[in-house]
């Protein structure tokens, strides 16, 4: 390498790229724990470099009816460009990566899970953060890392970006490859918490992603959660504006009215959802965009691991564990509330309880999944 000064030449070693930071290049998780007699129904790809924000889907095992498991595999983000390979045939697969590929092959589109984590290495600069020393290789053209989340989309797959990894999408969004960009990120700051607004009935719909199908089961009479949240966390929200598209149908699940932090938001720039007669305004919480392939892309503010409250009952709790999760899961919620001796101790697990059902559950419709 060589640098030019006062008209001199200078010339400088070689140095090595550093090697990305992050998980390693495929990880299957939870496999010691899984049974593989069981059914597989789903399958999560988790992708993340650096230090990740979010690691719901590495830390907490999701889980669906008895006989029948959900595989998760870990990515890092620099090997973007190797899963698309891998995905469209333009590289043979080795061992590990061919286990993925089968396990993705052998469920239904609409179960599997591509999930960008909000980590160190994504931000409004885009999904390359620290890669390759702080340089970035001159670049023609939408990154992998958008054609791996468009080649998701054709094949059906759920797409989920939350926080940092979300202002990376919109940072590199292709209309090429998604449409119209829907989106507007705001100039409004959010740290430590905000609360999420919605209706049950709206999230018990079956092209709603699980998780959130789970959110509104348990808040049965109240559609209200609150979530904690880093500085800087994403305020986005729906553009008015925005011009028409056949690309994709939209649909605001949730939106945020409450937060902490600074700034406002004009009247005019906030999402509003509506049902029966009522309705509820705030910037955008999850947004889902459909595509005619059936692929889904799920954008969220925040993550179900900052999770801090959420407006349920015990009998939510009940309902919803029987339904997504079987009898012995209800079984097991009562001996532990029938346990306790006061009714704030019953508050404070029926929290806990109601926190691991939703992060334990699946970010994707998986409408071939046993329900009761």
């Amino acid at each position: 390498m060589a640098s030019e000064s006062d008209g001199e030449r200078v010339d400088f070693p070689d140095l090595p790229e550093p090697e990305p930071e992050g998980p390693a290049v495929l990880q299957k998780l939870f496999n010691e724990v899984d049974d593989r007699q069981d059914k597989l129904v789903a399958v999560i790809v988790t992708i993340s470099a650096d230090v990740s924000y979010d690691e719901n889907f590495r830390e907490v095992r999701p889980e669906t009816v008895p006989g029948e498991r959900v595989s998760t595999y870990s990515v890092n983000l620099h090997d973007a460009g190797q899963l698309l390979d891998l995905l469209t045939g333009r590289q043979a697969a080795e061992l590990g990566w061919r286990e993925l590929l089968d396990d993705i092959n052998s469920v239904a589109a609409d179960s599997v899970t591509f999930n960008w984590e909000c980590c160190g290495a994504c931000g409004p600069h885009g999904f390359a953060r620290g890669q390759f020393g702080g340089r970035r290789r001159a670049q023609v053209g939408p990154s992998v890392n958008m054609q791996l989340i468009s080649h998701a989309l054709q094949r059906g797959f759920t797409v989920m970006c939350s926080d940092f990894s979300l202002k990376a999408l919109l940072s590199e969004w292709s209309e090429d490859l998604l449409g119209a960009n829907p989106f507007v990120t705001l100039p409004c700051q959010c740290d430590r918490q905000f609360q999420l607004d919605f209706f049950p009935d709206q999230l018990k719909h079956d092209e709603v992603p699980q998780q959130l199908q789970v959110v509104g089961e348990l808040c049965a009479a109240d559609g209200k959660a609150v979530v904690a949240a880093m500085s800087d966390t994403i305020l986005y929200t729906v553009n008015p504006r925005r011009p028409q598209t056949d690309a994709y149908q939209l649909q605001v699940l949730t939106v945020v009215d409450k937060w902490s932090g600074s700034g406002t938001v004009p009247e005019a720039m906030k999402c509003e959802i509506n049902y029966d007669s009522c309705s509820k305004r705030g910037v955008a919480g999850h947004v889902t965009l459909t595509y005619p392939s059936g692929g889904q892309l799920v954008t969220s503010m925040g993550h179900w691991i900052e999770l801090t409250r959420i407006n349920t009952s015990e009998e939510a709790l009940m309902q919803a564990a029987a339904h997504n999760f079987g009898q012995e899961e209800v079984y097991q919620h009562r001996q532990e509330l029938r346990e306790l001796r006061t009714e704030a101790e019953r508050q404070v697990c029926l929290q806990k309880l109601s926190k691991q059902m939703i992060q334990k559950s699946v970010p994707t419709r998986m409408k071939a999944r046993t329900k009761y």
